[in-house]
């Protein structure tokens, strides 16, 4: 006669597993791009939607560029995590520079995808818009001393659009 403890190891061993299956690491939080490049991201999870996240991204450019520096550059987007990446679209949204209106949106949709890996996040996306050299597209770390994103809490609207 076999003995059972086998089979019910085999099943802690099992239901181990399916436990921490589906479960994602925290993506919240801010990140940003390595010196010299200015730019950083917050990721933050949309309140009553599970699995869905806001992401504001604020580019600079790099002051050692003198009078050839690049404008700022936004984005605002709001998708959902799946399998450690998050594909989000384009929200309307609105700066001092420049920004979307829903109708832009509607005619041409912008989307981001953030791909994660442990602290570090790497951003693409429909950023062809962005003036000068200011460059989003990247490897961003996870930062506990944004420069950039610091000076509001966030949602419902990204920092640089509330007064």
């Amino acid at each position: 006669m076999r003995s059972a403890v086998p089979v019910l190891a085999s099943f802690f061993v099992l239901l181990a597993g399916c436990a921490g299956a589906g479960t994602s690491p925290p993506v919240e939080g801010v990140y940003a791009m390595p010196d010299p490049a200015l730019a950083e991201l917050r990721v933050v999870a949309l309140p009553g939607d599970v699995g869905a996240y806001r992401v504001e991204v604020h580019g600079a450019g790099d002051a050692a560029d003198g009078a050839a520096i690049g404008a700022d550059c936004y984005a605002v987007a709001e998708g959902t995590l799946e399998n450690g990446r998050l594909r989000a679209g384009f929200v309307p949204f609105e700066s001092l520079d420049l920004g979307f209106d829903a109708r832009e949106l509607a005619e041409r949709p912008r989307t981001l995808e953030l791909a994660f890996d442990g602290e570090a996040a790497v951003l693409s996306g429909d950023f062809d818009y962005c003036p000068l050299r200011t460059v989003l597209d990247g490897r961003y770390l996870r930062t506990g001393s944004p420069q950039l994103l610091t000076d509001c809490p966030p949602l419902p609207q990204a920092c640089w659009n509330r007064e």
